[in-house]
């Protein structure tokens, strides 16, 4: 039967039941929402990949998910219930951390070693807030972040690092001895090629005397470029900078390269601008850049080709461009010219030789400069072309206390004789280095080849000049010169060394020596040094 509501209050009756069963329904559905969420919520957090664990005030591991269980291993009973300093590996650091987590700090990344069921330890890093309620702490809610291999990574990272310096401290060692070894030859031998000359000989003896000088020349080469490969591509090189002329700096260039091309019959042409131009920058250096071009020219140009040097103004710029008619470079080989040990593909003759680094070498230095270097071919068998540019520098004198060959001769005739000690154990340089400065009126010699002699040879000779080696048996050049020095010598010590690099040179300026002389030494820089202290006597 139809509800029949007769009177109002039936039917606030009616309305309240209603309302009431609307109610209890809405709270039913609510209850099972909430319930769904939390549900969903405890599963999120329990079944995280990342590991998390909660702690009550005192440390006590009040539960952890699952991925932190299975980090460490253990069943839920062997974890929880259980102070959390149980599971760290080091005492003093439990300690630590356990305060930092009862007094409620936030930790973030912070290190810590937790140690696993099978012994094993894990390398984590713990992130906690705590819940505070009424200013009393109710628990700490923390997650642990498994950085064990990134640890071991790291490690492994660290010590390949030290491996790798501790090679490279070796490698420049033995560099630096390979070029003290390799020189002291080859000194001998330049100066022997140098008294030749000065002798009377025939075509003959002159001819030979020729390709010795050439070949020393090339073996000097390698080893300046072998010992300067590791230093300049490092960025382990200081620049002497002072104002050059341009024309001064491409002619010494064109004689030191003058052999190779001489070697190879080739027609050689320089082209200059009239007007006197000058840069800033180390001249040996540049030198070292133009003669490395020059020479890698002639050694990929066949027989009776063809190579120039051409020089061209712009604006704040110079441009320097050696060309050739050689083999030229393919587009491949153009991008990576100046990569290190790279080369053009060679026929097993090797006819070119060479060590792959003397484009290297140029582009690290014109880069130190300030400049770019870039390399141009049309294609294999059509020439190639390698243009240097270089800031320009507005016109001013370039100082110098000896330029000329002229100047330098008239200076040591000058002079009252000059008392000179050569103190060099490798006696074939020494005796030979004698031989060519005693032509010389002007020059009184004496000779000693190692620290005692040498010191009782200046007692007895009182030089003017010492012409000292570094690397002397038993006492080294470093303790000669301090023990001269130390005797009231006035003597201008001058290193003669194969320790060619800028440490060995900052050595030498610090003990006190005039000046720093590499082997093997270029006999017109060795009588400048010697025509600039006698300058300074005569003062």
């Amino acid at each position: 039967m139809p509800l029949t509501l007769t009177t109002p209050d039936d039917q606030l009756r009616v309305i309240l039941e209603l309302q009431h069963a609307a109610a209890t329904l809405e709270a039913l559905s609510l209850e099972r929402v909430l319930s769904l969420r939390e549900h969903e919520l405890s599963d999120f957090i329990e079944n995280a990949v990342e590991p998390m664990h909660k702690l009550g005030p005192s440390g006590v591991i009040l539960w952890a998910n699952k991925a932190e269980l299975e980090l460490l291993g253990y069943e839920s009973a062997q974890y929880l219930g259980h102070l959390v300093t149980e599971f760290y590996a080091a005492g003093e650091a439990s300690a630590e951390v356990l305060a930092k987590l009862t007094k409620g700090e936030i930790l973030r990344d912070y290190p810590v070693q937790l140690r696993c069921k099978d012994g094993a330890l894990k390398h984590v890093l713990i992130y906690s807030n705590p819940l505070w309620q009424e200013n009393k702490l109710i628990h700490t809610r923390c997650t642990t972040r498994d950085v064990t291999v990134r640890n071991h990574l790291e490690s492994e990272l660290r010590q390949r690092l030290a491996e790798l310096a501790a090679g490279d401290r070796r490698k420049d060692e033995f560099l630096a001895m390979l070029g003290h070894e390799l020189r002291n030859p080859l000194a001998g031998i330049a100066l022997a090629i140098n008294l030749l000359r000065s002798k009377e000989a025939n075509d003959a003896s002159l001819r030979l005397v020729g390709i010795i000088e050439r070949q020393t020349e090339k073996l000097t080469r390698l080893v300046d470029d072998l010992l300067d490969v590791s230093r300049i591509t490092q960025g382990r090189v200081d620049l002497c900078n002072e104002p050059i002329d341009l024309a001064a700096l491409v002619s010494h260039s064109v004689e030191a390269a003058r052999g190779h091309m001489e070697e190879r019959r080739h027609s050689f042409t320089v082209v200059l601008p009239e007007a006197s131009v000058q840069l800033i920058g180390d001249p040996l250096r540049l030198e070292q850049v133009l003669v490395n071009l020059l020479v890698n020219a002639a050694k990929y140009t066949p027989p009776e080709g063809k190579v120039s040097l051409t020089v061209e103004l712009r604006p704040n710029v110079i441009e320097i461009c050696v060309s050739d008619t050689g083999m030229g470079l393919s587009p491949e080989l153009v991008e990576r010219v100046f990569d290190l040990f790279h080369q053009a593909e060679r026929s097993l003759g090797r006819a070119q030789g060479g060590l792959g680094i003397g484009l290297t070498l140029a582009r690290q230095l014109v880069l130190l400069h300030g400049g770019t270097i870039t390399a141009h071919s049309e294609g294999e068998n059509l020439g190639s072309s390698f243009r240097v540019c270089l800031p320009r520098m507005a016109t001013v004198d370039v100082p110098g206390a000896v330029h000329s060959d002229a100047l330098v001769s008239e200076i040591i005739r000058g002079a009252t004789a000059l008392r000179i000690l050569i103190v060099d154990d490798n006696i074939d340089a020494a005796e030979t280095l004698t031989d060519l400065l005693s032509d010389d009126p002007a020059f009184s010699l004496r000779l000693a080849h190692d620290g005692p002699s040498a010191l009782l040879a200046a007692q007895e000779f009182a030089p003017d000049i010492v012409l000292l080696d570094i690397g002397l048996p038993g006492m080294d050049g470093f303790e000669v010169a301090r023990r001269l020095q130390q005797a009231g010598s006035k003597a201008a010590i001058i290193a003669l060394t194969g320790y060619s690099n800028a440490k060995d040179r900052s050595q030498t300026t610090a003990a006190g020596f005039y000046a720093h002389l590499v082997k093997t030494i270029q006999l017109k820089a060795l009588l400048a040094l010697i025509a600039q202290v006698a300058s300074a006597h005569a003062k």
